[in-house]
């Protein structure tokens, strides 16, 4: 059968279902050029069909052509007739085409139907996560800043409340409070301190062997204590786990350089490079030595 085949000749529901089984066919193989194609003919000829839709949408975020994915997105975004369950892999879909915006926004839609999932949780926060980030690093948005930071503690919050034991959960929400704390002053860091220490100390009882939480409770230590011996014990603890972790064998650097320990310093700086020549931390510190 030629895919290609004008507009103008009818295609019975038997042709369109071989159409269609060729399509998957060529995205279950890869081969998205193919699998478009045969998608697109089948919408020309059935403009209202949203199997195809759902197809060339996979299609285009498997090739990862962005433009492609959110046009055929726009276009099935709102239907009455999208089951809710697509809805979280169409949310993965645009986050693998970098619209993090558009994906946190399905897992949204998605949440409404699906309230108790948990991975759905996780996605949302990182999402959230990232928005902070973004508008962090933007003069005059922090109050936008402020509201994706509270945003992603929400969903990770959520999270615990539906699985308690999640070491992960508890560690990336502590890193959260280290986010906020260093953005605000007063007595108000006190409290944000304490939280970020009983998170991480959890996040650690739950899990002993993961060293991003030993790094997290490091980071606890330094940004928002000025505990710098704990610190250090934190960020070694995490080194004896993992001893090619660059960020955290960065982060002693950083530590001696707020004890004024320049030497000891550039040392560990000069290490972390050594191992990974890209580390920003090292990078950045070294250079200001």
């Amino acid at each position: 059968m030629n895919p290609s085949r004008g507009a103008d000749v009818a295609l019975s529901p038997s042709e369109a279902m071989r159409l269609i089984k060729a399509a998957d066919e060529a995205l279950a193989a890869r081969k998205v050029d193919v699998a478009m194609q045969c998608y697109r003919r089948v919408i020309e000829l059935e403009p209202k069909a949203l199997r195809p839709r759902l197809g060339l949408y996979r299609s285009a975020v498997l090739g990862l052509r962005r433009d492609e994915a959110l046009a055929v997105y726009g276009d099935i975004r709102d239907r009455k007739d999208l089951p809710w369950f697509e809805r979280f892999a169409i949310a993965k879909g645009l986050e693998e085409v970098d619209a993090y915006a558009e994906a946190e926004a399905e897992y949204l839609r998605y949440l409404d139907h699906c309230p108790e999932d948990a991975e759905a949780h996780r996605r949302r926060a990182a999402l959230a996560h990232r928005r902070w980030e973004a508008l962090a690093a933007v003069r005059g948005g922090m109050r936008e800043a402020e509201v994706a930071l509270c945003d992603a503690k929400i969903a990770l919050r959520t999270v615990i409340a539906l699985e308690p034991e999640d070491a992960a959960a508890h560690m990336n929400l502590a890193a959260l409070w280290v986010d906020e704390g260093v953005s605000v002053e007063g007595a108000i860091v006190d409290d944000i301190a304490s939280r970020a220490l009983k998170t991480a100390l959890r996040s650690i009882e739950l899990n002993p062997q993961n060293e991003g939480a030993y790094k997290v409770l490091g980071d606890v230590h330094l940004s928002l204590r000025a505990a710098y011996a704990e610190a250090i014990a934190a960020y070694e603890k995490a080194l004896a786990i993992d001893p090619h972790y660059a960020d955290a064998r960065a982060m002693v650097g950083v530590t001696y350089l707020k004890m004024g320990n320049e030497d000891e310093a550039r040392e560990v700086f000069e290490h972390v490079l050594r191992d990974d020549p890209t580390n920003e931390t090292a990078q950045q510190n070294l250079s200001n030595i």
